[in-house]
């Protein structure tokens, strides 16, 4: 052509939007318009000039092409799903559909009426019926290459005779002739229904509350816990029961028990959820009117130091005086018609308390038991429960009624005297040990010798003994056990006797050990060694780290040393204090100028 420029025309086949999207872009899986086997034209120009909603499934790929009748079904996967494979966008009903189309690629023909499939359409998976077939469609070799479907969806008539099905009316009719409300949901929770009681308890218009309109009639205050409830059951498959506050058609609101139950089918799995709802406020306010009567017995319970409560059959609180509300440690109406459970922070102590009060009402006797409970600042306590059944006019159990006393402390003393008793018993056995040593090592020329040597051993082992009462047997500084041991040199000898070192603390059993070690050394100074004579001098010192204590005690300017000839009671008893009974070493050297001892021990011995 002269003068203008070439216009492309599209096959008349390409009709609409789906026409033009397949001449701008023909799916990859396809390739070129132009090399398409003519029954793919062919079947794509019928799906695309019918106002029915149509699609065409297209070779191993499953390409999917639809007209514009197919869009509304789609919904929200439309444009995207054009030229995609049919898995890709319907990836939810493969494993019902795709025996049919598997069938359609063999030649094989299908039609279904009212068939349903859950589609997840704008997010969310819903059921849904359609009424389709498919037919296979031929290349000119005989062999099935694509699949035609013709689909209608038919899920408003399908719902609209199930709502109208006869077994439904009939259900309906008679859960409307209960005198009771009446609900029922499907497997997901989803309300579906409430019978007559329902809306003239609420007097909403009926169907207003479906879905999860029924939550917005709920107290404030309830609405979080009661929804908390359903959802655990609706996950776990689990009875529904609850109480909570319902607004009224007068506009108040009213005590209800909510129950639900799952309905199972043959299968085991939940087909659908039926509950009820029972006004309970008249039980409610009987049980406010119990309170109020009870106005002489508050102001009497309320002056004592114990608890004093009443539970009903549920072990619920219906009366409690000011010591059980302080000590619980909640708000009021977090209380009364509250149980254990719902306040304790240790929900064991709460079973084993409603375990107690259920053996009272079951058995119809009273039970004395000791009970712990942990506030909410975390302070752990016990108890002592006095339960006695509460019955009505008839004699018949309703309740209970209970008092509860502080014996913690009680139980402390108990405990502290038990462990006293312990290590009093403990300490006088390791002293009897001690002294039994004593006389047994103990070696002297006559009789007088012998009772005042042990006397001064004996008066040794007292005087700490003594320091560490003083300290509740918690331990002992080694530097105060060494300037009792030498107070006497020390004041009669300015200057002589040199002491230095760290504050040490030791435990009770080293501290006996190191006052005897230390009576022996300062013994035997005063008799053979620097302490014998006015001008000699002795020097203690003694280090601690962070695994040992080490001290040395050093003599001089006594008489001239000499090595013992044989091994008597002093050496024995420092060596074996120091070795086996303080896991310690020990080093003797009898010098010429005089004794030297170097001694470590463990600081945890």
């Amino acid at each position: 052509m002269q003068g203008g420029s070439a216009s492309h025309v599209l096959p008349p086949w390409l009709k609409g939007e789906a026409g033009a999207r397949l001449a701008s872009a023909p799916p990859a899986a396809l390739g070129p318009i132009d090399g398409w086997p003519d029954a793919l034209k062919s079947a794509t120009g019928l799906v695309l000039s019918s106002g029915f909603p149509m699609f065409l499934v297209w070779g191993e790929a499953r390409t999917l092409i639809y007209n514009e009748a197919y869009v509304p079904i789609l919904a929200d996967k439309h444009p995207g799903a054009f030229g995609r494979s049919f898995w890709d966008v319907w990836p939810e009903v493969r494993p019902q559909i795709e025996p049919v189309i598997d069938a359609a690629f063999r030649g094989e023909h299908t039609f279904f009426e009212d068939l349903e499939v859950t589609l997840v359409r704008q997010g969310q998976p819903a059921p849904a019926w359609f009424t389709f077939s498919y037919s296979p469609i031929y290349g000119a070799g005989g062999q099935a290459l694509g699949a035609l479907c013709v689909c209608v969806e038919t899920s408003a008539n399908v719902l609209s005779r199930l709502r109208e099905a006869e077994g439904r009316l009939e259900l309906e009719r008679r859960l409307n002739a209960l005198p009771q409300m009446v609900w029922s949901t499907r497997p997901d929770g989803y309300h579906d229904f409430f019978n007559d009681r329902w809306y003239e308890f609420t007097g909403l218009p009926p169907g207003s509350t479906d879905g999860d309109g029924w939550l917005e009639i709920f107290h404030p205050d309830d609405r979080a816990r009661t929804e908390a409830c359903w959802r655990h059951s609706l996950a776990t498959g689990e009875p529904y029961e609850i109480e909570y506050r319902l607004r009224h058609v007068s506009g108040e609101y009213r005590w209800v028990l909510g129950r639900g139950l799952p309905l199972r089918g043959a299968s085991g799995a939940i087909e659908r959820w039926m509950g009820t709802c029972t006004d309970i406020d008249e039980l409610k306010r009987s049980s406010a009117e119990l309170q109020r009567t009870s106005a002489l017995l508050t102001l009497i319970s309320d002056s004592t130091p114990d608890m004093i409560y009443a539970k009903d059959r549920h072990s619920r609180i219906i009366y409690a005086n000011r010591t059980a509300f302080r000590i619980i440690g909640v708000p009021q109406d977090q209380f009364l018609g509250h149980n254990d459970l719902d306040w304790a922070t240790d929900k064991d102590q709460a079973r084993a308390i409603i375990a107690n009060d259920q053996l009272v009402m079951r058995e119809g006797r009273v039970v004395d038991v000791d009970e712990t409970f942990t506030d909410p600042s975390g302070d752990t306590r016990v108890y002592r429960s006095l339960k006695a059944p509460l019955r009505d006019a008839r004699g018949e159990v309703i309740g209970l009624v209970g008092v509860t006393s502080d014996i913690t402390e009680r139980h402390r003393a108990i405990e502290r005297e038990r462990l006293l008793a312990r290590e009093v018993d403990h300490r006088a056995k390791n002293l009897l040990a001690v002294v039994q040593s004593i006389l047994r090592l103990t070696r002297a020329e006559d009789v007088r010798q012998y009772a005042r040597t042990i006397e001064d051993r004996v008066h040794a082992l007292s005087r700490v003994h003594g320091l560490l009462a003083t300290n509740r047997w918690e331990g002992a500084q080694l530097g105060v056990l060494i300037r009792e041991e030498l107070a006497a040199f020390i004041s009669a000898r300015p200057g002589k006797i040199r002491l230095s070192g760290a504050d040490v603390r030791l435990p009770p059993e080293p501290a006996q050990g190191m006052a005897m070690v230390l009576h022996e050394l300062a013994t035997n100074a005063a008799k053979y060694g620097a302490l014998s004579r006015d001008e000699g001098e002795l020097a203690v010192s003694w280090t601690a780290d962070a695994e040992t204590l080490r001290l040395t005690w050093i003599e001089r300017g006594g008489p001239p040393v000499q090595p013992p000839t044989r091994r008597g009671f002093g050496s024995t008893l420092l060596q074996g204090t120091i070795e086996r009974q303080l896991g310690g070493q020990i080093d003797i050297r009898w010098a010429p100028e005089g004794l030297s001892v170097d001694l470590s021990i463990p600081t945890t011995a």
